[in-house]
């Protein structure tokens, strides 16, 4: 007759979290309320303490990176003397613009000036003497609309001191084509 006995007591049978569980790897160290806390805050602090090793990496990488990218750009940068050099020619530049209208103040009254049914096909700069020109040759809808863009080039512009109307023929669409020379006053003579 053969019966199945146990030598283990059934109360002191271990279930197997007890057995590789952490009351195993502690060696039967009982952990209580204040045990839990005190190993909660050890690992919130060793958290904290590779967050802030990991952070400090990364700033101290950025900064690196940065500096290289800062003596790249020093590198490129001319040298000190070259500027120092190049600043009272600049000043020079700066005071011969402040004493006359820039191209782009001569371009807004000349598109001002343009009648809304002129078209400019070509349009020069050219200096005769002392005098400063503009030789335009351009297309209107017709003779009436050439007549009304050379008066106004002649007696509603300040930059016009004379206007005279070249060449005008009629093109096979119907449109004129014309030629006009400005000479401009004196306050827009912007190249000697």
């Amino acid at each position: 007759m053969s019966t199945n006995t146990s030598l283990i007591p059934n109360s002191r049978k271990r279930s197997a979290l007890e057995r590789f569980g952490l009351d195993a790897l502690l060696g039967g160290v009982r952990i209580d309320r204040n045990m839990t806390m005190a190993l909660s805050i050890l690992a919130a602090v060793a958290l904290v303490y590779v967050g802030v090793l990991g952070i400090g990496f990364f700033l101290e990488r950025s900064i690196n990176t940065m500096n290289a990218q800062k003596q790249e750009v020093l590198e490129t940068l001319p040298a000190t003397d070259e500027l120092a050099e190049f600043a009272p020619r600049a000043q020079a530049i700066q005071e011969v613009i402040a004493t006359r209208p820039i191209f782009s103040t001569f371009a807004d009254h000349f598109a001002a000036a343009t009648h809304p049914n002129v078209q400019i096909t070509h349009f020069a700069l050219a200096q005769e003497n002392t005098a400063y020109l503009v030789e335009i040759e351009g297309r209107a809808g017709s003779f009436e609309t050439v007549g009304q863009q050379f008066v106004l080039w002649r007696d509603g512009t300040d930059f016009v001191s004379q206007a005279q109307l070249g060449e005008f023929t009629r093109t096979a669409d119907g449109a004129v084509q014309f030629s006009a020379t400005l000479t401009l006053n004196n306050q827009y003579a912007f190249f000697e």
